[in-house]
């Protein structure tokens, strides 16, 4: 792959941009800059929006990726804290713009000849230019549903130190019930069957597709690549373009049914139970939350991954018993988590 002439273009917003279900944060006097990163990949120029603000340096550098059909302004994402302890925090959104009618392509891109896609040359690139302009201490990344495959992808194409996913999904498959759903019947499949138009902008509509898909990108299903991983007996996956591997930490913020149609809880069993099941046989270290109804919607705020990171996540890679102690604390007795959480069943989770 040729890849070169990469260049940022900024705009500053100021204080006229109110992200999506966000607030303005009195404390916080920062702009946020509404950005793209251009590059020329083979011959053909390629770009991908964000939208971010500047942090102080040693922080923890936060990176998002919203779900399917989330406002191309990056509304679907939260930038603001509840309060001045964290609003030095550099935060960043992606802006997935391609995919069918540019809603969104998974953060893979836009196909290109050579059997890549787009974003995975692109978004490994903007992750480095953020380290380069905030210094932080970690790198999170952060996603919901088609956002949390996203920040999954990129944790394992990428340097980063923790990865905090809501409903995520975590295979592209064809067969998986997700994409043969009947939009007006979630438990059944559509009839007369027509293939997956997401999928097929990305070509991968097919069985035949993906499997081929699969050889060259082992990362598009995370049952695949795990049993790559372990019959590898290395810590890495090497696919055509990129090596793969897991990355330090995981947090995973899941329902038991996607839909309250979802009957038995097919989203589950093809997304989430592979993800879970693929840590365990890796010993990667990971925690989870997993709610007993259906709902889709699960989003996590920068506030709730900043306190979970610096208390009770810091406290848990601690070796003492008494740091195992302090973690358990904070997540249970103290008020640094159940705050941030707002349960509503049939609509939607917010941490």
């Amino acid at each position: 792959m040729n890849i070169n002439s990469a260049v940022i273009e900024n705009k500053d917003l100021g204080d006229n941009f109110i992200p999506y279900l966000g607030w303005r944060n009195r404390h916080d006097k920062r702009s946020l800059i509404s950005s793209k990163l251009s590059a020329s990949i083979d011959g053909r120029k390629e770009s991908i929006h964000f939208i971010h603000k500047k942090g102080s340096e040693g922080k923890p550098l936060i990176i998002g990726f919203p779900g399917y059909l989330a406002d191309v302004q990056g509304q679907g994402v939260f930038f603001d804290f509840y309060s001045s302890k964290y609003i030095d925090y550099p935060v960043v959104t992606i802006n997935d713009r391609e995919g069918f009618s540019r809603n969104g392509s998974w953060y893979l891109g836009r196909p290109l000849d050579t059997g890549s896609f787009s974003y995975l040359h692109l978004i490994p690139i903007l992750i480095q230019y953020l380290r380069d302009i905030n210094k932080p201490n970690r790198v999170i990344l952060y996603g919901t549903s088609m956002g949390g495959f996203g920040a999954f992808l990129f944790s394992l194409l990428c340097d980063v130190d923790e990865v905090y996913l809501g409903v995520p999904q975590t295979s592209l498959s064809p067969s998986n019930h997700y994409f043969r759903r009947d939009y007006n019947n979630y438990h059944k499949e559509r009839k007369p069957f027509t293939s997956s138009e997401y999928l097929e902008y990305l070509g991968l509509e097919t069985t035949q597709k993906f499997l081929s898909a699969l050889e060259e990108h082992p990362y598009l299903d995370i049952e695949y690549f795990s049993n790559k991983l372990l019959n590898s007996n290395a810590s890495s996956v090497q696919g055509k373009f990129f090596k793969a591997s897991f990355s330090p930490y995981y947090h995973i913020l899941a329902t038991r049914y996607d839909h309250h149609q979802d009957v038995t809880g097919t989203y589950f069993r093809d997304m989430i139970l592979p993800l879970l099941t693929a840590f365990s046989k890796a010993n990667v270290r990971f925690s989870s939350a997993i709610f007993p109804f259906a709902s889709h919607d699960a989003y996590i705020y920068p506030e709730s991954i900043a306190t979970y990171s610096e208390d009770a996540f810091f406290e848990v890679k601690r070796t003492a018993n008494e740091g195992r102690k302090q973690a358990i604390d904070c997540l249970t007795k103290s008020p640094y988590w159940a705050p941030f959480c707002c349960v509503a069943p049939q609509s939607g989770i917010y941490f």
